[in-house]
């Protein structure tokens, strides 16, 4: 619960350097620019340099007026003198003076956030907000977007919490088929939240990253033992097939299924199973064959679920995992 409230807030970064929304909502209010006064044209004289106004909004109140070349040719230098020790207009005021974005434009970069965050396309939506909070915005716009960002935070929070709720239930494929989806779209916008959704049960630097040997040798993992109930993907990953173990290695394993035309025996490659109600020993074990078969992910899952389990106690090999992928 405290990492979805990390994420419903501004833990994802939605809004950007932690601005609550309620302050998004304040900002339609106060972002009314005040008129700007209508310059007062100068006064010129035989011996007065000429003076050229510049477009108001430009950086700096003493850069609203500077000398014109004929003047700066007298060495006067005053104006010069008033430009250096002026100080620059607030960030804010500049914010002002920009235009604010095309209505159309804005409407259809709210709508692209809009529809990839219902199509559960949540980086590519991360993406757009992004983009839409980088042009300058007034008022009005700045308020319509709160709604659509509470939406995105929202269905990226509920993605990371269902992958962490089956990692809990020991159904860890399950977790595994999802996270790969959420990685899918936009990795470097996504991976950090997933990361902080498991970070109360495992903490990494990266959520995919495969460590490298360095001449080091890792534990090989144990078998499944046999008669084990296990359950592994089928099409293309999609379902899954309940068989008992009856001829197990680290690498690979035969099953008895039990069909409606009969009894099958399949050798399925053992990083594609999962026993059922694993312990959190069996899962430090099949976290060691990710880790062997190279996949990163599936390898982080497994260690999260083995510390999720009830019962769950500190073991060498448990440590030697968690230092492998930390």
């Amino acid at each position: 619960m405290i990492v979805l409230a990390v994420l419903i807030g501004r833990g994802a970064g939605l809004f950007g350097g932690g601005v609550p929304s309620a302050k998004l909502a304040d900002d339609a209010r106060l972002e009314s620019p005040e008129p700007t006064p209508a310059p007062v044209p100068p006064v010129i004289t035989p011996d007065a340099p000429t003076m050229v106004p510049k477009p108001v909004g430009a950086i700096g109140n003493a850069t609203l007026a500077t000398m014109a070349p004929d003047a700066a040719s007298r060495g006067t230098g005053t104006a010069t003198a008033a430009a250096a020790d002026a100080p620059a207009a607030p960030a804010g005021e500049l914010a002002q003076s920009m235009p604010a974005v095309d209505a159309d434009r804005f409407a259809s970069l709210l709508a692209m956030v809009q529809t990839r965050t219902s199509e559960l396309q949540i980086g590519s939506a991360m993406a757009a907000l992004e983009q839409l909070r980088a042009l300058p915005l007034d008022g009005a716009q700045r308020a319509t977007l709160v709604p659509a960002a509470r939406e995105l935070e929202n269905a990226l929070a509920s993605a990371c919490a269902g992958i962490v709720a089956a990692l809990r239930q020991g159904e860890v494929l399950a977790a595994h088929r999802e996270a790969v989806r959420l990685l899918a779209d936009r990795q470097d916008l996504v991976e950090p939240a997933l990361r902080l959704t498991l970070a109360p049960l495992a903490t990494f630097a990266n959520v995919l990253a495969i460590p490298t040997r360095n001449g080091s040798t890792w534990p090989l993992p144990k078998a499944i033992t046999k008669d084990r109930l296990v359950r592994t993907q089928t099409g293309n990953g999609t379902q899954l097939l309940s068989g008992r173990v009856v001829d197990s290695r680290s690498d690979e394993l035969t099953l008895r299924v039990q069909g409606p035309h009969g009894v099958t025996w399949p050798t399925v490659r053992a990083v594609e199973c999962e026993p059922a109600e694993a312990s959190p020993a069996e899962a430090i074990e099949l976290g060691l064959v990710a880790l062997h078969a190279g996949n990163g992910l599936l390898a982080r899952l497994w260690l999260a679920c083995a510390n999720s389990r009830s019962g769950a106690e500190a073991s060498d090999r448990a440590a030697q995992l968690a230092e492998l992928l930390r």
